[in-house]
């Protein structure tokens, strides 16, 4: 629900982003990943779920984003906060939404 623009002090726009954490060692990384340790590399949904298919290691989902990390920080402490972001209607999509809000931010 969108609170009334006097009520929001701080406003962010960006792309609301779901990270996910798996744990490994340098081996699997050499092994599994293309890139480098330490480094970025955009892949497609398959290289994703190719990877965290050969991993054993328990995942965690985060939210992710510049724009919603900072705007989720300061309504942890409680800043009134809004974010502007289009998310899908998947199970990101609702992760996203549900977490966020968790956190106080509309």
């Amino acid at each position: 629900m969108w609170r009334h623009e006097k009520d929001i002090r701080i406003l962010g726009f960006g792309s609301p982003l779901v990270d996910i954490l798996v744990n490994v060692d340098d081996a699997f990384i050499a092994g599994n990943v293309r890139g480098q340790k330490g480094g970025m590399e955009l892949v497609d949904i398959s290289e994703i779920d190719r990877i965290l298919s050969m991993s054993q290691m328990e995942k965690a989902m985060v939210l992710g984003g510049s724009a919603s990390n900072t705007i989720g920080a300061l309504a942890k402490l409680g800043v009134k906060t809004g974010f502007l972001g289009k998310v899908g209607e998947d199970d990101m999509g609702s992760f996203f939404k549900k977490h966020f809000s968790g956190m106080g931010g509309d």
